[in-house]
């Protein structure tokens, strides 16, 4: 009984590690939308639209291509493209310690600590674009992270809240 807890445990400790590190492929859903934007301020209207906008919102990634999905809207498929992923530091691409501060806080605020290191997910090719919102995805430990009018959009790997047929239902 004791080897089948310590190999439960390895494999849960490992699969902790691996996923909150660099680990992407799968699909993922709309989770939250900060409450207040980077600079402290809350707009009530603002952010119940943006949770509106984002709530439907779906995003499948595999090891080549990103396909983002709404179901909100008419026409659900909003883009899919080839993509790359790069390895940055929070310094790197919010280029000043101040706004690093800045989304350090929001972050925290939001409990999603801001990591060491972000993964950008961006399009392979100037041509392959998605909408601006959508053109570059932050990949922050277990999130992947919009941001739009100064507010985080906070989206969650499904695979470890739903079955595989709800993941299904969402996406085909």
């Amino acid at each position: 009984m004791l080897h089948i807890k310590i190999v439960l445990f390895f494999f849960i400790f490992i699969g902790k590690v691996y996923s909150s590190d660099e680990q992407i492929n799968g699909a993922w859903e709309f989770y939250k939308v900060s409450s207040v934007d980077i600079f402290g301020e809350s707009d009530p209207d603002t952010v119940r639209n943006l949770n509106v906008l984002y709530e439907k919102v779906g995003i499948k990634v595999d090891d080549k291509i990103i396909i983002i999905r709404n179901s909100l809207l008419s026409d659900k498929g909003i883009c899919s493209i080839k993509y790359r992923k790069t390895k940055e530091t929070p310094l790197f691409y919010f280029h000043s310690d101040t706004t690093v501060a800045m989304y350090k806080k929001l972050f925290g605020q939001e409990g999603v600590p801001l990591a060491e290191f972000i993964y950008l997910l961006r399009g392979n090719e100037q041509s392959e674009i998605c909408p601006s919102i959508y053109s570059e995805i932050i990949k922050n430990d277990d999130y992947l992270v919009l941001i739009d009018h100064y507010y985080a959009v906070f989206l969650r790997g499904l695979i470890r809240i739903y079955p595989l047929i709800k993941i299904m239902a969402i996406f085909y």
